[in-house]
Parts: C-alpha cells; sequence; structure tokens
C-alpha cells in the first residue's frame, strides 16, 4: 500500500500537472477554435465544384447556384445535382449575376451578357438583353420583373418587364447607368444600389436619392438587403454598412479595409456580409464578429456571395470553388 507521504506527493504533483494543463488546452482551443461551418457542396456527385456567384435556395428540394465563370447553373432537386450549361441548354450562362423566380413560376437568370427564363422543360434566352451586362433582377408581380444592368457594349441602367413586353429605361431622367443591386422593399419601393451615385429609390416611378445626404467616403453602393421589419441595409463599396428606417439612417462602418460582396439580413436580426478579403462578418447590432481564415479556419477569406439556407443556416460561396453553411 502506498504510504501517506507517497499518497500526498502524487495528489500534489497531480494538481500541479492539470494547472499546467488546463492554460495550454485554452490556449489551443483560442488558436483553434471549432469549426463554425459545414460543407454544402463540393465535388459532389462528380460535379466539379466552381466559384458560385449567385445562389437562389428555394426549400431544401430546390438550391440553384450560378457560376462565376463560364460552367452554367448547378441544380440540386433534393436528391441530385444537374448541370446547365453550354452543352444542355445552347446559352452560354457566362458569370452568373443574379437568380430569382417569378409569381408565375419562371425561373430567371442573369448574367454578364444576357437574361434567359426557364419553365421547367426548355430555356429561352431574351434577345433584347443580348451581350447586356444584367447584374440584378428583382420580382414585383406576376409576369413583371425589374433589371438592373452596368455599362458595356450597351448601357445600363433599368428595364422593366411585364408578361415579356421589355421597357428600357422606364423611370423618367433616371440618374444612373451602373446599377449593382436592386430590390422591392414591402411597400413595393424600388430601392437600388448604384455604381456612382450611392443608394436611389423609386417610389410612384419618381426617383430619389436616399443616400445624399450621409457622409460616405464613396458613394458607391454594393449590394442591398431587406429586413424583416421591413427597414433596408445597404453595402457601400467604401467598407460602410447604411442602415435605412422610418427615422432616417445609421451608418456603420465595418472594421475592415475590404469590399462588401454580398450583405444578408437574418431572420434573428443579425446582419451578414460577405467580402472579399476578410472572410464572413456578422453584426448583431452591437458587436461586429469575423470568420476567417485564421480563426474560424474557412479555406478562403474571398467570399464571393451569400444567401437564406435551409432551418436558420446561411449559404456562402467561396473563390477557392466551395460553398459552405453556418448558423445564421
Amino acid at each position: 500500500m502506498m504510504n501517506t507521504s507517497l499518497m500526498l506527493r502524487f495528489l500534489l504533483q497531480s494538481i500541479v500537472g492539470c494547472l499546467l494543463l488546463f492554460p495550454s488546452c485554452k490556449e489551443k482551443n483560442e488558436e483553434y477554435p471549432p469549426v463554425v461551418w459545414n460543407d454544402f457542396f463540393f465535388n459532389a456527385q462528380h460535379i466539379a465544384a466552381r466559384p458560385v456567384s449567385a445562389i437562389l435556395n428555394e426549400n431544401n428540394h430546390s438550391v440553384w447556384l450560378g457560376s462565376q465563370g463560364g460552367e452554367g447553373l448547378l441544380h440540386f432537386d433534393g436528391y441530385s445535382w444537374k448541370v446547365f450549361d453550354y452543352e444542355t441548354t445552347g446559352i452560354d450562362f457566362d458569370s452568373i449575376t443574379c437568380i430569382t423566380r417569378d409569381g408565375n413560376g419562371l425561373l430567371w437568370v442573369g448574367w454578364k451578357s444576357g437574361l434567359a427564363k426557364y419553365d421547367g422543360t426548355s430555356w429561352t434566352r431574351i434577345g433584347q438583353f443580348n451581350n447586356r451586362i444584367v447584374t440584378s433582377l428583382s420580382v414585383a408581380g406576376l409576369g413583371s420583373l425589374w433589371i438592373g444592368m452596368k455599362s458595356g457594349e450597351f448601357p445600363g441602367g433599368l428595364a422593366y418587364g411585364l408578361d415579356n413586353q421589355w421597357v428600357f429605361d422606364p423611370i423618367p431622367d433616371f440618374p444612373s447607368t451602373e446599377i449593382n443591386a436592386l430590390m422591392l422593399d414591402f411597400e413595393q419601393v424600388l430601392w437600388i444600389a448604384t455604381q456612382d451615385l450611392g443608394i436611389i429609390k423609386v417610389k410612384n416611378g419618381t426617383w430619389k436619392k436616399a443616400s445624399e445626404a450621409i457622409p460616405l467616403i464613396t458613394q458607391h453602393g454594393s449590394a442591398l438587403a431587406l429586413s424583416s421589419d421591413g427597414s433596408i441595409w445597404a453595402a457601400m463599396l467604401s467598407q460602410q454598412l447604411v442602415h435605412f428606417d422610418k427615422s432616417g439612417f445609421t451608418l456603420f462602418n465595418t472594421g475592415t479595409s475590404v469590399q462588401v460582396t454580398g450583405i444578408f439580413s437574418a431572420e434573428n436580426g443579425n446582419i451578414w456580409c460577405s467580402t472579399s478579403g476578410a472572410g464572413l462578418l456578422k453584426f448583431d447590432g452591437k458587436n461586429w464578429t469575423s470568420f476567417n481564415m485564421g480563426n474560424a479556419r474557412l479555406p478562403s477569406n474571398d467570399v464571393l456571395t451569400l444567401a437564406k439556407g435551409d432551418s436558420g443556416y446561411l449559404l456562402f460561396s467561396l473563390k477557392n470553388g466551395q460553398v459552405l453553411s453556418i448558423k445564421q
């Protein structure tokens, strides 16, 4: 049997060992935190991963991913993935920018040189938008669609479609031809993020600069998000966010020096931003949290876009070709 002095010595050594061990465990956890993201798509079913620049998650039975290059669209129907590219559709979906579904059930896809629709059976390219840089789409109702464009071979600006009848420059004297994003709020006011004139809103056919009085370093708007309370969040290329509500606006600094590429307002009130070099950012109304290669072991800090996922999750895509999910 172990005598009393040996037992006391053993206990003392154990206590000292534990005290030495715990700080090292804490330090290791701080250096290597738990992974907070999950793989959503990567080399699934022999489909090569690709940089995804547009995401539409309709439900857990329908997810659309549009590629940044000329690799077309991927569709997941809840069971398997299907590729829609030039070989399968005859359309050169080169760098897809936006995907939406209208009230008639048609899927619309915009890319850097065109616009197309899909009725579930066949694809139709909309000839009026050939070689036009389509950047954003917003459904206005049954059969009606707003389209935002940037200048290229043709001037950019706004277009409006109703039952496949297209009107270019539908707003008199609209001041910008460089549109990065647009969306309708709950009152059918059209919000527009422009490359050159900040945020513009259109109500009853009349436009107004929403960000004119805001002391921004630059007035370049890059992305928009609609909150459940009806307020609007706008991301600016100056690494700032602007929150518009009925009382006015509030300006927030993201604390990064890189461009915000996308913005999403979660149901729990969190605001998420994708960035071109700082990973993901989350703002809870008071504090910012960064998820990047250093503290969350993301495979890349270049996040191309983000969108709503299923069951309280967020989907986001990385420049290296991965699509991941994270709890909102």
